[in-house]
């Protein structure tokens, strides 16, 4: 800047001088008067100019002084928040980040130093100068804080990995043990898990006693608790490799160790128990505290192509998406289209049920107003229930997923033949390997029999009052179970009293207000219906536990319709109701565990159960035949009560093929019908010829039944 400055100096005399000699010196050019004139305005300027270098210097000196103790200051606080940094940081991004931010906090203290105003000038001209400076001594600083955070981050690694090692061996040493221990996978996993619990707390233990080490315990935690479950596999599989070597059939044994389970398909609700250690235990409902039985709802999105909720979480929200929110699918499952209730149902349900492609009734979610929805078999509903059944066993009793493979469902007694295989084929779809199916009278009946006292009674009748339906028998429990004679109603249960109960206020409402609120727009009747239905199912509930029948309740829903207010009286005189769920659930948990072949500690009496066919059945061959010989015989099956057969259901029909060439008439079969386990009915036909022709049927309606490749391609489809 001196020699900037000295220029320009000498650029002012010579332009003085000229400018002096030009307009101000009166002394003629050649005389020496001029020249002393002008020799003396040159040594005014140099003295002038020898003034200002000194003020200048002085003043560079200062800044120079000011600009020094400053950035000694800057390096000063620097280096403390660097090192602060460095103890508790993790990643050399961390110490990046924050030597970034130091140095900009530091240049900025330098530009913003307080200087005297004539200084500024000479402060812009510089102050790059200074922040080079500080730059390159805060450079050497973060190299050294650098080589620091890598001497430590070496330190912590080897730290980290000596405590992660001892508590991988603590953990292998624990499940050594445990190994020796047991034979059972499900208490091995338990092991596994309270071993991993263990191993986390010891390490957390080491972070805590060393703390001047720069570790992440969450981010260390997490790699243990990788290496110990990848470790988990290594010993799982040692122990299954153990177990096989141990027993030859390693299958069987694992299944051994996994329970069956027993499942009340109720119509309105479901449940789920499981038998275990002697005793029943009945697998609490998702989503709601205390609560044994789980609502047998079903949601899905408003396109239809996704289930949203299950359960108590479809149930409540089905007052806003009625539409795609299904429920009583026992109502529907195996039944024909032209099925009377089912036609009188449709009518009251605010989804819609319609044709498929077969005739079969189908259930079609997501439909919009001009766009079909997405269709449904009733049967992948019900799969989707049994398969969130399972999963909360499997959950309670914490087991892997779909590790359940067998179950027993319980099935009104009167359902018929493609009723239960529609639910036989709701539990392949739900991936069951091995169903049983037991109706619900003689549930109740397992229960009488393994509790009845010292002098029970020989015969006894056996009612069952459901959400949906009412079965009753009369049941021989004198050396087994023995059921006699069935009956039952699909269409009284709680849902139908409650409908009638819904029925009820809204006439009530209708007489006090004019307003029908069950008419209508489809979709606000339903709402509607739909709040109310659950106002009413909560009065209910009060009513039935009610001491006296002049006790009432106060059914009430605001703005049922705009800005109207619904509020009936019902007393329990007006309204009565009861559920029965667990007691079945319990029975079919405890039939599961025979189905199981699991050891039940002498608590289950193995013995025979003998269930009757739910209605009549019968063969006709066609009496008006031509007096011409025939090779065939063609018979139909009818199931029903009434005495002639067209008014009959006609469920099935074959035809003998290969009889000796006879006139009409003139050829017999002996036709044996017989009822399995699961009430599936199979017919064996056998002429009574020299040559005894047979033809065998197994009855189920074509439009029902699932074939093999489409259950294939449901697979899946439970998922919820």
């Amino acid at each position: 800047m001196k020699h900037e400055l000295k220029s320009f100096h000498n650029d002012r005399i010579i332009s003085y001088k000229a400018e002096f000699d030009n307009e101000q010196n009166p002394y003629p050019d050649a005389s020496a008067e001029r020249k002393l004139f002008t020799d003396k305005l040159e040594q005014a300027l140099n003295d002038a100019f020898k003034s200002a270098e000194i003020k200048m210097d002085k003043a560079l000196r200062g800044m120079d002084d000011l600009y020094r103790n400053a950035c000694e200051q800057c390096i000063t606080r620097y280096t403390r928040n660097m090192e602060d940094v460095l103890k508790d940081a993790t990643t050399r991004e961390e110490i990046s980040e924050k030597h970034i931010s130091c140095v900009d906090e530091e240049k900025n203290y330098l530009r913003h130093l307080k200087f005297p105003p004539k200084s500024i000038t000479i402060r812009t001209k510089y102050l790059s100068q200074y922040i080079d400076k500080l730059e390159q001594a805060v450079d050497k600083v973060f190299e050294r804080i650098s080589q620091d955070f890598s001497q430590q981050q070496i330190l912590s690694k080897s730290s980290a990995s000596n405590w992660k090692f001892e508590c991988k061996t603590y953990y292998e040493t624990s499940m050594k043990e445990s190994m020796l221990k047991t034979r059972n996978l499900e208490d091995l996993k338990q092991f596994h898990e309270d071993a991993i619990l263990s191993a986390v707390e010891l390490l957390m233990s080491k972070c805590t006693e060393n703390d001047n080490v720069s570790t992440s315990f969450d981010a260390l935690a997490a790699e243990l608790e990788t290496e110990l479950n990848i470790k988990w596999l290594e010993l799982k599989k040692a122990f299954e490799t153990n177990l096989k070597a141990t027993y030859s059939d390693f299958s069987e044994l694992v299944q051994k160790f996994i329970p069956a389970i027993g499942i009340d398909l109720g119509t309105t609700n479901c449940c789920v128990g499981v038998f275990k250690n002697g005793d029943v235990t009945i697998i609490p409902a998702k989503g709601k505290d205390n609560s044994s039985t789980t609502p047998s709802y079903v949601a899905f999105n408003e396109n239809g192509t996704k289930c949203e909720a299950f359960g108590h979480a479809a149930k409540d929200q089905a007052y806003i998406n009625p539409e795609n929110t299904i429920f009583d699918v026992k109502r529907i499952i195996g039944k024909p289209m032209s099925d009377k209730f089912l036609k009188k149902d449709m009518k009251s349900w605010p989804f819609t049920v319609t044709a498929g492609d077969k005739g079969q009734p189908m259930i079609e979610v997501g439909r919009k107003r001009h766009q079909k929805g997405n269709l449904l078999n009733p049967s992948s509903i019900s799969a989707m229930l049994l398969s969130r059944l399972r999963e909360s066993a499997e959950e309670q009793l914490m087991l892997e997923k779909d590790s359940i493979k067998k179950a027993v469902i319980t099935i009104p007694a009167y359902f018929n033949s493609d009723q239960r295989q529609a639910t036989l084929d709701a539990g392949a779809i739900a991936g069951f390997t091995k169903v049983h199916l037991l109706t619900e009278p003689v549930a109740a009946a397992f229960a009488y029999k393994v509790g009845m006292n010292d002098n029970p009674a020989k015969k006894v009748l056996i009612y069952d009052l459901g959400g949906g339906t009412f079965d009753v028998a009369i049941i021989d429990v004198e050396s087994g179970i023995d059921v006699l004679a069935i009956g039952g109603d699909d269409h009284l249960g709680g849902e139908d009293f409650d409908r009638r109960l819904v029925e009820h206020c809204a006439n009530q409402f209708a007489a006090e207000t004019g307003i029908d609120v069950l008419s209508g727009k489809k979709l606000t009747r339903n709402r509607a219906r739909r709040r109310l239905q659950t106002q009413c199912e909560n009065g209910k509930r009060n009513l039935s536990s009610a001491k006296s029948k002049k006790d009432s309740t106060t059914v009430a829903v605001d703005a049922i319709y705009e800005d109207q207010d619904l509020k009936v009286r019902i007393t329990r005189w007006d309204f009565e109701s009861s559920e029965y769920f667990d007691e079945l659930c319990l029975w079919a948990a405890r039939q599961a565990a025979i189905l199981n072949g699991a050891d039940s500690k002498g608590k289950i009496d193995f013995f025979a159960i003998q269930d009757v066919t739910p209605v009549d059945l019968g063969r006709l061959s066609p009496r008006k035949c031509p007096l011409l010989y025939h090779e065939t015989l063609k018979s139909h099956i009818f199931q029903g009560d009434k005495p002639i057969a067209k008014q009959n259901r006609l469920i099935g029909d074959f035809t003998l093929k290969g009889l000796p060439n006879a006139p009409a008439r003139q050829e017999a079969a002996e036709t044996t019908m017989e009822i399995d386990s699961m009430g599936i009915l199979h017919v064996t036909a056998v002429s009574e010829s020299l040559n005894h022709v047979k033809s065998e049927l197994t009855i189920s309606e074509e439009s029902q039944r699932i074939s093999k490749s489409e259950l294939t391609s449901l697979e899946g489809l439970h998922k919820c």
